[in-house]
Formats: structure tokens, C-alpha cells, sequence
């Protein structure tokens, strides 16, 4: 079974199960020397969560495991994104995982209510207090 790193708003449990209904949560996990930002353009102007590269940075972010036509649908509703192959920790293993990283760059930002559904599903999977700090930067 193919494993999805989601580090922004599908990191919250409802969100996954409304887009994937037999997507199984497989814990929490490292992706390294990236950094989380909200820089990637949306069609309604505002900037949704994105991964950048930034050597010793930790980008911290939930483990799914998805069946192969799972991640095909949810490429499909991750429109502006492109998928791609990393490796994260988890519990302490190394796993090959697929995430999303989008191209199309804002300079807008974020919208506070989906900052804050991020933040809940950071909250709900008990990510690390200082990394849930960060993520409150985003709020305008």
C-alpha cells in the first residue's frame, strides 16, 4: 500500500476521510530539511500550505496509508500540486512516501480559517507544541 505524507489541511482526519473514505491514518511523521509554508497559489487568491526545501528544517505532518486508486483520486483533488516520492521518519523508520508540492507560487496569504483546520489537525494528532506555534505564523 502506497503511504501519502499530508502536512496541511488533510493532516485533519475528516478532511482525509471525506476525500478518501478507506484512507488509514499510520501516525505521525518527519519529512527533513524541508520547511511547511503557505505560499502556493489557489484559484481563490489566497495561499495554501506548500513544502519548500530548507536544509535543516523539519516538516512535520501525518501518515496515510491509501490504496494505489487512492492516491490516483486524490491526485485529482490536488489540483496545482505535483505529486512526489519522499522519505519521512516515522516511529523511528525510514519510509518512502508520497506528498504534494506545488510550483505555482503566491504572494498572498493564507486564508485564517484554513490555517486554523490546519492547526486542528496538528492539534488532533498531538504534533509537537513548538511546531503548532509555528503554523499559528501563518494567521494574518
Amino acid at each position: 500500500m502506497p503511504l501519502y505524507f499530508a502536512y496541511g489541511l488533510n493532516m485533519l482526519t475528516s478532511r482525509m476521510q471525506n476525500r478518501i473514505p478507506l484512507s488509514v491514518c499510520s501516525g505521525i511523521s518527519q519529512l527533513a530539511d524541508h520547511l511547511v509554508v503557505c505560499n502556493k497559489e489557489s484559484a481563490k487568491g489566497d495561499a495554501k500550505a506548500n513544502l519548500e526545501t530548507h536544509p535543516g528544517s523539519t516538516v512535520w505532518g501525518v501518515l496515510y496509508a491509501l490504496s494505489h486508486n487512492d492516491l490516483t483520486n486524490l491526485d485529482r483533488y490536488e489540483k496545482g500540486y505535483l505529486r512526489k516520492t519522499v522519505s519521512v521518519i516515522c516511529n523511528p523508520e525510514s519510509f518512502t512516501a508520497e506528498t504534494y508540492i506545488s510550483t505555482n507560487i503566491s504572494n498572498q496569504l493564507a486564508n485564517e480559517k484554513y490555517v486554523a483546520y490546519i492547526i486542528e489537525g496538528a492539534k488532533e494528532h498531538q504534533l509537537p507544541a513548538t511546531y503548532i506555534d509555528y503554523l499559528s505564523t501563518f494567521m494574518a
